[in-house]
């Protein structure tokens, strides 16, 4: 599992599972990324009922970043 959650800057939680040995180990940092991101608007200007009005498209190129850990835990 990884999920990647922004509130101003970005908490990043990864979560690995040993089902063998019933483990669970997750680990927790934080990282400020800069994302290069393109922003398309398209309004209809004949629109009537039942139409589209407008659309918005946000397409952000992927990010590479190393993330130092501020918390590791594990459960057995």
């Amino acid at each position: 599992m990884f999920s990647l959650f922004s509130l101003g800057g970005s908490l990043v939680s990864d979560k690995m599972a040993d089902f063998g040995e019933r483990t669970t180990f997750t680990g927790r940092g934080d990282v400020n990324l800069t994302l290069a991101c393109t922003d398309t608007t398209w309004q209809n200007p004949d629109w009537s009922m039942g139409q589209i009005y407008s659309s918005r498209d946000v397409k952000c190129a992927p990010v590479e970043s190393e993330i130092k850990p501020t918390e590791l835990s594990a459960v057995a």
